[in-house]
């Protein structure tokens, strides 16, 4: 069953496979200007919102029915190094108002087969609100 998806990215589960994210983040800040005043309190100016981030970690595991771990890391690497703005769901919810890039990337090779390929790995990403221009 399909749990959402990072571009062409799918998180599902079922009996034959387990491709999910966990402690997924989801920060968010205010734009804040503080005026300096002669003599007086600083004075603080909403001028809006600063981009949304967020960070989270998938395991690709062929221990977990992932047929190739390696192509979805590769689809992962290609949107940070294309800069391409994917869309974020989980569930039935686009996560944010718009596409996100992925801002970076870390990945720790776990397991190997017999000739040294990673069956097992975790990608910790981290991704940045990509607003409409």
């Amino acid at each position: 069953m399909e749990i959402g998806s990072l571009g062409n990215v799918v998180f599902s589960v079922s009996a034959d496979k387990i491709q999910t994210i966990r402690d997924m983040t989801r920060q968010g800040s205010a734009g804040i200007q503080v005026h300096k005043r002669h003599l007086d309190v600083d004075l603080p100016e909403f001028v809006g919102t600063d981009l949304e981030g967020s960070t989270f970690s998938i395991r690709l595991s062929k221990h977990l029915g992932v047929s190739n771990p390696k192509n979805e890391l590769d689809k992962l690497i290609s949107y940070m190094q294309k800069g391409t703005p994917v869309y974020f769901v989980m569930g039935t919810e686009r996560i944010g108002q718009y596409k996100w890039l992925i801002a970076n990337y870390k990945v720790v090779y776990e397991h190997y087969d017999q000739k040294g390929t990673p069956v097992t790995m975790d990608v910790s990403i981290t991704l940045k609100e990509y607003p409409k221009r």
